[in-house]
This record gives C-alpha cells, structure tokens and sequence, in this order.
C-alpha cells in the first residue's frame, strides 16, 4: 500500500498484516487460576488471577505465554492494518514486507527506566493528584490499552499495579520510589521518570511539552535511554538557552530557581521574599511557601 516518496501521517495505513494487538501482564506475585495449569486458552471475562483481594480479569479472548519473570496474557492474532505511527517521508519499500521512513521529532531523556524499550500512544493525563490517580485511570481505560501514561508527578505502586492491569504499555510519571521501579522491572512493565527517585515534581517546561504531544505515537528507546515522539518538522519545540558565564547570579524577588535541599530536592519554585539569612521559594508543584538559603537554590535558565 505504501508508495516511495509518499508524505505520511501517525494514522495513516502502511499495509496488512496478521498480529497479537492486546496483552496483559499478570504481575509475579499474583496467584494464576489453577485450571490455567497446563492449559493457556482465555476467555474475556474470565478470572486469571488473584493476590488478596485483588482480583485480574482478561478482557479479551487470547492465550497465556510466559515472557521472563512473568505471564502475559495476548489476544489471539488478527488481521489489521498497520499504521506509520510517525510524521515523515517513505523513502523505501522492501518486498512489500517492509517500509523505510524518514522522520523528525524530539527525544526526552529520562533519569531512570525500568525496562529498556515499549512504544505506544502518548496519553497525557493531567496532572492529577495522588489520591485521584486510579480514578484517572479508570477514566481512560480504553485509551490506556498499548499506551504509554503519563500519569502525574509521582507514581505510587497502586496506581502501578493498576496500569498493568489495564494493559498500558508503560508509564511515565516524575518520579517514585526505588521499590517501586523494582517492582515494575520484576513484572517486565516499562516504568520512566522524568525527575528522579523519591517525590520529585515533574518540571513544568517539561509536562507542557508533554501535554502538547498528547495523543502522539512514543517509541521508547534502548539506545538513549530516552522518549522519542514524531512531529511535522516546523513543530518540533524551539529549544534555546542563553548560557551565562557568571559563575553566581543575584538572588532576586521572580527568579526561578529548583531547590536542592531536603527534603524539597528537585523542585521548582521561584523566590517570594529574601531577608539577610533566608530565601523563602513559592513551589511551583502545590503553592506551598518554603525556607532556605543561598546554597539550598540553583537558578533556573
């Protein structure tokens, strides 16, 4: 279907092929239905699993195959059509089995990952808080099927156990905690962030490039550790910064700064108020109103 020197969009058709669309994974410490020994056909509605009170149902007609440490449940192969999945150009056609694209777009690098690759749909939630999370998810749980989350600035372990459950393809979020991102690598589930470890804000610079992507196709890659997300080359972000040499900058009421003292480490904030031994910093993740001094801050570009 695909013509060389064809200008192509994310939606637009590619070819024909014959593919397993849906997957769950079924977490490690979940207890697999007996009647699943030795036998790996599942029906939709069907109970696979359980841990406590928590309960896993398969939402499609597939089949269990072990992938690692874990089981995955994949619906049964069907005929689709395959979609570029980016802005760009055809450049070559292989035999009819496969296209060749040149693109454009940007990456976003990320502190920490926990598995090295996944690919999917950029649903960008917004920025709910903790307590409204899995309502979020639950709100979009069509869409989270194959789509990487971004799903605010920290990620609980809830809300993790909730986006296997929904079959997302992985999830972004500014940071969690170490047990966390280990418990995400033991259930091959792909797990990014974006600011570091603990409860770090994700930077405001960088959830509004994220929000301006919203529905955009990311491909995670292995390589650089990183987000890659196709645009129309006169939209990628102008990304500019004015580097000073002054080793130190007056401190002054609007600067923008992130504090680098505990326990607000990482965040965002800008300076309200400076006195002869304090700096008091508005942050920008909750409005709170926090003190330090002249070495708890770094000013921001």
């Amino acid at each position: 279907m695909s013509v060389e020197g064809t200008n192509i969009n994310p939606w637009d058709r590619l070819g024909f092929c014959r593919t397993s669309n849906k997957e769950i994974i079924i977490p490690k410490d979940y207890r697999i239905q007996k009647k699943f020994f030795g036998k790996n056909f599942v029906k939709s509605g069907e109970l696979i699993g359980r841990k406590k009170n928590n309960y896993l149902f398969s939402t499609f007609d597939g089949f269990i195959q072990n992938r690692g440490p874990v089981n995955v449940v994949i619906s049964y192969p069907q005929d689709v059509f395959k979609v570029s999945g980016v802005f760009g150009k055809v450049i070559n056609v292989a035999s009819s089995n496969s296209v060749l694209i040149e693109t454009s777009g940007f990456e976003l690098k990320f502190v920490a990952t926990s598995t090295p690759s996944t690919e999917g749909q950029l649903v960008v939630l917004p920025n709910p808080s903790e307590i409204l999370q899995v309502e979020f998810l639950n709100k979009y749980v069509k869409e989270g099927v194959g789509s990487i989350i971004y799903i605010g600035d920290y990620l609980r372990l809830e809300v993790l156990n909730k986006a296997i459950e929904i079959g997302c393809s992985g999830v972004i979020c500014g940071s969690c905690d170490r047990e966390v991102l280990n418990y995400a690598k033991e259930n091959n589930f792909f797990v990014g962030l974006l600011s570091g470890f603990g409860r770090i804000p994700t930077h405001s610079k960088t959830y509004s490039l994220l929000k301006s992507k919203d529905r955009q196709f990311g491909i995670v890659q292995e390589e650089s550790n990183s987000i890659f997300i196709s645009v129309n080359a006169e939209d990628l972000p102008e990304v500019s910064f004015e580097l000073s040499t002054q080793a130190f900058l007056n401190s002054s009421k609007g600067l923008n700064v992130v504090v680098i003292d505990y326990p607000y480490y990482g965040w965002e904030g800008e300076i309200v108020e400076i006195s002869d031994t304090e700096i008091s910093v508005r942050l920008v993740a909750n409005g709170e109103v926090i003190k330090t001094n002249i070495f708890g801050i770094i000013a921001l570009p």
